[in-house]
């Protein structure tokens, strides 16, 4: 631990804005699922975006409409959705940029009977179309 973090930790009060300190060009940000997305420390983060080179905010099912979801603060922060499958714990999918159309924007397009439940979804993965799939509840 240096010197500036054991400094920070005796200050008695700290501000949200005391994260921007700790994140440096080319970090991965893990953040908790959904409700449990620092909502206040992300929206200081895409306020300072600028000040980043490559910062990868890893997030599975974001449940916050943000910027970097969409690639639109690249090169400074950019998504990379991460998925666990069967009861979270059988594998994990980190360091992966999912580009091309969003699930909620491609069912603006779509007409879906009232009674489905779930859908699936394929991603390609190194050529193969069936390299990645999910299924997700429909509500």
């Amino acid at each position: 631990m240096d010197n500036s973090f054991k400094q920070w930790l005796k200050i008695k009060k700290k501000e949200p804005e005391d994260v921007l300190y700790f994140i440096q060009d080319g970090d991965d940000l893990l953040l908790p699922i959904t409700n449990g997305e620092p909502r206040v420390l992300m929206d200081i983060i895409e306020e300072n975006a600028v000040h980043f080179q490559n910062v990868r905010i890893h997030q599975m099912h974001a449940l916050r409409e943000r910027s970097y979801i969409y690639g639109r603060m690249k090169p400074s922060l950019s998504y990379v959705s991460y998925f666990l499958s069967e009861a979270f714990t059988t594998w994990s999918k980190f360091y992966t940029t999912f580009e091309g159309i969003a699930l909620r924007e491609l069912l603006i397009f779509v007409e879906i009977n009232e009674d489905v439940k779930y859908i699936k979804i394929y991603g390609c993965y190194n050529g193969d179309r069936f390299g990645y799939s999910a299924n997700l509840p429909f509500d």
